[in-house]
């Protein structure tokens, strides 16, 4: 990460959390290379098939909060926090945005893992 160059961040918790959705998904290509199924698929297998979890899918989407553990965004706000913080001379603001990537990282793993099991990705 760029910026833990510039600062260490005090919690590498969030980071397994992000790797395991990366699992996840690199998991789907592995079952389907398993079942003989083609490596691709289009569009509409990635539709949960329940309606209320197509919806939470969707505001996920539109919200883009998984963004938030990515590795280039997940830099930027640890730049952003590291600047913060050496303004107030604390820890202050990277000890709550550690504690909000972990809350949604917590949040996206279940999540992901339920998006996949209930689209047609497996089939």
């Amino acid at each position: 990460m760029l910026a833990r160059g510039v600062r260490h961040c005090p919690g590498d918790a969030p980071h397994p959390l992000a790797a395991l959705v990366k699992a996840e998904t690199d998991n789907v290509i592995v079952a389907r290379a398993k079942a003989c199924l083609p490596g691709g698929y289009g569009d509409a297998a990635l539709a949960p098939r329940g309606a209320g979890l197509a919806r939470a899918r969707r505001l996920a989407a539109a919200l883009k909060v998984h963004r938030a553990i990515q590795a280039v965004e997940l830099s930027l706000l640890v730049l952003v926090a590291a600047v913060i913080d050496a303004a107030h001379g604390g820890l202050t603001a990277t000890r709550v945005l550690v504690i909000a990537c972990l809350i949604i990282a917590g949040i996206l793993v279940p999540a992901h893992l339920a998006a996949i099991v209930a689209s047609r990705r497996l089939s």
